[in-house]
């Protein structure tokens, strides 16, 4: 269209090249020719963009009803979703939820069995494990060390406020004047450093 600027013409075109995508596909069953008037054909390119597309604004308009009616954490991998509720939910209230917002898009539901699921060929097992505060003090002082040492490591990835958050539940469980034996002393200078004393250019002799 020459009567739109540039930009326009732009969203315009753009918006030709979807309908035609989506909404102008044909195919033969029994010898008949069909034109599909809802979803995109099967193992179209554009199919995974535009799920992951309207599932997040889906997600957007629905997170509020949703934590509200139970779930705890959602994490989602195109159209498959896994979703922690709390032990009372009601799970076919969510399902309605989430299947009110369009009617031609359905969801279904898989809930565990013997506290195990499966997620994307991945078998994720529930366990109900007893622990006091973080369970980290039950742990054998040499994993302990091992893992604070691959986290400082790491410290690109992980936060340094989420790093210092964690030493700080470990000091309440390992006060310094516990941390006496030959095991324990090594996370003293992990947990306890000595502090870092800077020097000016004129101090040095």
């Amino acid at each position: 269209r020459a009567d739109l600027c540039s930009k326009c013409q732009h969203r315009y075109e753009l918006k030709w090249l979807l309908d035609i995508s989506t909404k102008d596909s044909h195919f033969i069953f029994n010898e008949k020719l069909y034109c599909q008037t809802k979803g995109i054909p099967m193992g179209c390119p554009l199919g995974p963009l535009l799920a992951d597309i309207y599932i997040n604004y889906l997600e957007s308009k629905l997170k509020r009803r949703l934590e509200e009616n139970g779930v705890l954490y959602w994490k989602r991998f195109v159209d498959d979703c896994f979703v922690l509720v709390n032990e009372n939910t009601d799970i076919n209230k969510l399902l309605d939820i989430l299947n009110s917002f369009d009617v031609d898009i359905q969801f279904a539901v898989e809930t565990e069995k013997n506290h195990s699921i499966s997620f994307l060929d991945i078998l994720i097992t529930r366990t109900n494990i007893d622990v006091n505060k973080t369970g980290l003090n039950t742990l054998p002082i040499e994993v302990l060390h091992s893992f604070l040492t691959i986290t400082k490591r790491h410290m690109s990835i992980i936060r340094a406020v989420q790093y210092e958050q964690l030493l700080n539940i470990l000091r309440l469980q390992y006060p310094r004047e516990k941390l006496n034996n030959q095991k324990s002393l090594m996370l003293v200078p992990i947990l306890y450093p000595a502090p870092t004393v800077l020097l000016s250019s004129s101090c040095i002799l």
